[in-house]
């Protein structure tokens, strides 16, 4: 009998201390698991707004101008260089599922997506070749887009 309750004893103690233990391990590691999982949709939604940057530079050199619509690049419009296959089959989502916008917006092709009231957008550059970065970043801002690059502290 005395036996039995040592066991419980032992038990208990375990608990005490494995309960508090295991709670602060988890405490550790849940951040750092969801901000792996961020970086990995982040990563996913760059690769995706660069995939429809490439269908639309592509468009763009084909029938020089910008895709009216992201519809533009699965199915054939006005412009009589098209194709021969569609530029894109199917629009990849951003990494969190959600659709992406586009607009053309001072003749320049503007990709984005929004995740929790973040902004992500990715630029066509075509309008900015033979342009240093720093002077395509200064136009970018001339036409009311948004540019960073990290050699350059001016946003």
């Amino acid at each position: 009998m005395k036996m039995f309750g040592q066991r419980a004893t032992v038990i208990k103690w375990a608990i005490v201390l494995g309960v508090p233990i295991l709670g602060g391990l988890i405490a550790i590691i849940t951040p750092n698991i969801m901000n792996a999982l961020n970086r990995a949709h982040l990563r996913e939604t760059k690769m995706s707004m660069a995939q429809i940057i490439q269908a639309i530079n592509d468009y763009q050199k084909d029938c020089k101008k910008a895709p009216a619509t992201l519809d533009d690049l699965v199915r054939a419009d006005d412009c009589k260089s098209w194709g021969p296959s569609p530029y894109m089959k199917r629009f990849p989502k951003d990494g969190w599922g959600n659709e992406f916008t586009y607009e053309v917006k001072n003749g320049v092709p503007v990709v984005r997506t929004n995740y929790k009231g973040k902004d992500f957008e990715l630029v066509s550059m075509e309008k900015y070749k033979g342009l240093t970065p720093y002077e395509a970043c200064m136009a970018m801002k001339k036409d009311g887009l948004g540019c960073y690059d990290g050699d350059y502290n001016d946003q």
